[in-house]
């Protein structure tokens, strides 16, 4: 490879010429000034040598003269490169020292080339010139004086000139800056400076030139750079992209901007935003483009900060609020949007006044504090977009700029309008717990007082009393029962106790519903009521039932015409004749069947299935709410019953209801006698119930407490235990865990005055819950139905 030694002063011109000439095949070193020149090629002897004239320490001159005063360095072509020296003297100077070539700056590329082959190939073809040393010539000599000092005393006059011209016009420094932008040393030292990559392409954008920072960045060479090796630099998923928009700027002379991935010299990528713009010549005609790539991987990482950071925001349910001081709003979280209603877009620049609060003297108040203090913590009453009010926690902080100035406020409200409502709710039940504590306590000794009196008035009914003796027990019974109801009533009051799922008899039921319907029919229409003489009792709530029947009679009644008629009916269905969709939704047990019929128009068409449905009603408006029956599903639906409607339009509805029957066997027959362990510690109430088990053919055994029924449980079979749930010593639920280690699944029926909490039924203690003071036939009922029910313990034996 041929070696060519450049000499020059100016870093920006060696670069170039280097850069030239390596991309044209030769091998390259440089030299700042004479004397250096002189040492590197003696060090290695260069094929030819570029040099500038005017320089530091050694000018280009001197240089000549040395270099063909060397009888090794003489064969060596000698180009002469300047830009300062260029009058027809000079170059004649230049050529009786010994110069080979004479080339002012700047040069076109492929002259400059050609400059430097034609002085190569002359080495190779002439013999060397200068047979004597330029030295020895006194009028060589004297010209070379003159020649310095004339140039000396001509830069001295073009700095005079320049200083006088800028001192008398300022207005001509851009006219003289610009000129100097023209040249091409001071424009590539331009380039050379700027911190970002700068390159430049022909017009039909192939790529000519970089700038240094390019190759420190990339690590590739110009060679490998120019036209369009610029492109595997880039990111290969950048690639296609980039190139596209490259040829549709190239072809429309448009801006050209771009992101992209670009890869340093350690392999690493970058993200650069690239920018291009064309330069025209006097036709208008694109003649060169500029580029740059600015590095912008910084900026992204903190974008991506910024978008992390606002999706973490985002997945809070808090409301986060960015205002300034004037409370106009600057940032809006999705948690603000679900919390007030508006978007973001929506909330931005309004203040939040407007938006959802607070009140203005509050805010200001709120305001004053954050100046003070730095920050604020408070409930805020504020409203949603529908003006729905929201109560919220408020933990608002203000925000100062680097010079610790009040910039904004940062608040961030939780809306606790739901969590407060509970709190108040846990507050109230608090406080009916202790209430129903206390009333629990004085509870559960009145119902043992009043269960005996209940128990012995059944008894003593039995009994051969005369009229008045029959209608004092009434009396009593009648005063007992009230007293049993107020306590149920305030026990359920104070503690929220549903109603005790019992035996109810349905004859009754339809009997009461049917004498109130009665007084409200109109004179010409009709009420039949056709209930079967063995109707089993049906397992519920009283009341609860009570108003099923009544709801759907009040519709029959309101659905008839003139004339028209209500019809009940009520009876027993095995569980082997249910019907499919039924047993789908009771199961396999035995119910009792009510219906209620009518002759009206029936339900129309349209309504279907939504007949069921809240606030659906065939009723004019303003005579129902259509919550009726939505309420009768909802109470057979909870008590494992079953509901449905036959309705044609003209032709009447038909409502019936299937609710699980008590006392019987799957397939409908009464139970049989079986020994059964009563346990209580109230003497009064142990004899009652065991009387009444006794009178029902039962064999009882009575225990006083739950050691004495363990005694009985280990030495005689029993088929189901009846227990009271407070007792002292071993108590009902223990008692219970201990008789089934003994007796595996035997059925459990716990007895109290006081309701016993619904997790001791689900927890597995007890099978059957009936309240103190009870009725005989609710006794009896709970007994039969646990007896013919499979237990939920049985499949441990």
């Amino acid at each position: 490879m041929t070696r060519v030694l450049v000499v020059d002063d100016k870093e920006e011109n060696r670069y170039y010429l280097q850069a030239l000439l390596s991309a044209s095949g030769y091998e390259v070193d440089i030299a700042r000034h004479g004397a250096e020149a002189l040492t590197i090629a003696r060090q290695r002897l260069p094929a030819v040598v570029i040099s500038d004239l005017l320089m530091p320490v050694m000018d280009g001159y001197t240089l000549l003269r040395r270099w063909k005063s060397d009888a090794r360095l003489s064969a060596v072509p000698f180009i002469v490169y300047t830009a300062t020296y260029t009058e027809p003297s000079d170059e004649q100077l230049a050529l009786d020292l010994g110069a080979d070539s004479f080339l002012l700056k700047p040069a076109e590329p492929d002259e400059f080339l050609r400059v430097v082959r034609n002085a190569e190939s002359r080495r190779a073809t002439e013999p060397p010139i200068g047979a004597t040393a330029p030295d020895d010539d006194p009028a060589l000599l004297n010209t070379y004086s003159d020649t310095l000092i004339r140039k000396l005393e001509e830069k001295m006059l073009q700095l005079e000139e320049a200083n006088e011209a800028l001192q008398s016009d300022i207005a001509q420094r851009r006219k003289v800056e610009e000129a100097l932008r023209t040249s091409e040393s001071e424009t590539r030292l331009l380039i050379e400076s700027i911190p970002q990559i700068v390159w430049v392409t022909g017009p039909d954008g192939a790529h000519t030139d970089f700038n240094h920072r390019w190759f420190e960045f990339t690590g590739r060479s110009l060679v490998e750079s120019l036209g369009d090796g610029w492109l595997p630099a880039f990111h290969p998923d950048d690639r296609p992209r980039a190139a596209a928009r490259w040829q549709e700027a190239v072809d429309t002379g448009e801006l050209y901007e771009i992101e992209y991935r670009l890869r340093r010299a350690d392999g690493s990528y970058h993200w650069m935003l690239g920018r291009a713009l064309p330069v025209r010549g006097p036709d208008a005609r694109i003649v060169r483009w500029f580029g740059t790539c600015t590095d912008i991987q910084a900026m992204k990482e903190a974008e991506e900060r910024i978008a992390e950071q606002a999706r973490l925001l985002d997945q809070t349910q808090d409301a986060i609020v960015v205002h300034d001081l004037d409370h106009r709003v600057l940032y809006w979280n999705e948690g603000a949007e679900q919390v007030h209603g508006w978007n973001a877009g929506e909330a931005i620049g309004r203040e939040v006044t407007e938006l959802h609060g607070p009140r203005r003297e509050h805010l200001d108040d709120i305001t004053i504090q954050l100046l003070s203090t730095g920050e604020w913590r408070g409930d805020l009453d504020l409203v949603d977009r529908q003006g729905r009010p929201v109560l919220a926690e408020g933990r608002w902080t203000l925000l100062r700029d680097p010079a610790g100035q009040p910039r904004s406020i940062l608040a961030v409200n939780t809306d606790v309008t739901e969590r407060r409502r509970i709190e108040a709710q846990f507050l109230r039940a608090q406080r009916m717990e202790s209430i129903g504590t206390l009333a629990g306590g004085i509870a559960h000794d009145l119902n043992n007082l009043l269960s005996p009196i209940l128990l012995g008035v059944a008894l003593l009914r039995d009994s051969d009393l005369g009229t008045d003796d029959l209608e004092t027990l009434a009396t009593m019974e009648a005063s007992a029962r009230r007293g049993a109801e107020l306590i149920g009533r305030v026990l359920s009051f104070a503690r929220g106790v549903e109603g005790a799922r019992v035996a109810v008899d349905v004859d009754e039921v339809v009997d009461e519903v049917v004498s109130i319907l009665s007084s409200g029919l109109p004179p010409d229409a009709s009420l039949e009521s056709h209930v079967s003489d063995d109707l089993w009792t049906a397992i519920g709530d009283p009341t609860q039932l009570h108003q099923v029947l009544l709801n759907l009679a009040l519709n029959a009644r309101d659905a008839i015409h003139e004339g028209g008629t209500v019809t009940i009916r009520a009876r027993n269905e095995a569980a082997d004749l249910l019907p499919a969709d039924v047993r789908a939704r009771v199961g396999v047990t035995p119910c009792v069947v009510i219906s209620v019929s009518d002759d009206g128009d029936g339900v129309p068409s349209e309504l279907g299935d939504r007949i069921f449905e809240p606030f659906v009603t065939t009723k004019p408006v303003g005579d129902g709410t259509g919550l009726g029956l939505a309420t009768v599903l909802g109470i057979v639906t909870s008590h494992g019953g079953h509901v449905e409607v036959e309705s044609r339009p003209g032709s009447g509805s038909t409502f019936s209801v299937w609710l699980p029957a008590g006392g019987v066997s799957a397939t409908g027959q009464a139970g049989a006698t079986v020994r059964l362990l009563v346990v209580d510690d109230d003497p009064l109430v142990l004899a009652s119930t065991t009387r009444i088990l006794t009178g029902a053919g039962y064999e009882v055994t009575a225990a006083i407490d739950g050691a004495e029924a363990l005694e009985q449980l280990r030495s005689t079979a029993h088929e189901l235990l009846v227990t009271d749930v407070m007792m002292p010593g071993i108590d009902g639920p223990t008692l219970a865990e201990r008789a089934r280690e003994i007796t595996p699944g035997i059925p459990v029926i716990a007895t109290s005055g006081i309701a016993v909490p619904g997790d001791a039924l689900t927890a597995g203690h007890f099978d059957h819950f009936i309240p103190q003071p009870f009725d005989p036939t609710d006794l009896l009922s709970t007994v039969r139905k646990a007896l013919s029910e499979p237990s939920r313990h049985r499949e441990i034996s």
